[in-house]
């Protein structure tokens, strides 16, 4: 029994609405507005807009307007489910050796993905010094998805980050 994502009932109920039968091969107008709807943005407010066929999945990419915040998506084009989504924010570096801790680290990415702190706590975090840049990543697995965040070692903004589902 195959599981439908959040995001495959909400495009199915937006062709459903929209008079266009769900033959079981999502369209890539159809993969675009599923991953606009995602993101919480409209046609009209992002730019770069790019829709790629790949063999079994849409690959969707897109930057907001009046920021430098990209999104890249992959969905499924056999039932309109997530498979991975990349969000990437571009702030301006930070050259301190400066950092804040792990542990500050840890309950920042919580908060961001809203998964709670008992379970980010238990994620592999490595900091890192190049380039006159300090980072930290995190990387964890939850319900069926696998996390992975950038952030800025000297102020814990998260710089990028990716979700994608862990195959079965």
């Amino acid at each position: 029994m195959k599981r439908f994502s959040m995001l495959a009932m909400v495009v199915v109920a937006a062709l459903a609405l929209s008079g266009t039968a769900f033959a079981g091969t999502l369209s890539g107008q159809d993969a675009l507005k599923a991953a606009l709807h995602d993101a919480g943005l409209t046609k009209s407010q992002v730019k770069s807009i790019e829709v790629e066929p790949e063999k079994n999945a849409w690959e969707v990419e897109f930057r907001k307007k009046g920021s430098n915040t990209e999104y890249s998506y992959e969905i499924s084009k056999s039932d309109g489910t997530l498979l991975e989504k990349s969000v990437e924010y571009r702030y301006k570096h930070n050259a301190s050796k400066a950092k804040v801790g792990k542990k500050a680290v840890l309950k920042k990415v919580a908060k961001f993905s809203g998964i709670k702190y008992s379970i980010v706590k238990k994620a592999k975090c490595t900091y890192k010094y190049k380039k006159n840049e300090g980072e930290y990543t995190v990387k964890f697995r939850y319900k069926g998805y696998k996390y992975e965040y950038e952030l800025l070692a000297p102020t814990g903004k998260v710089i990028e980050w990716d979700k994608e589902r862990i195959a079965r």
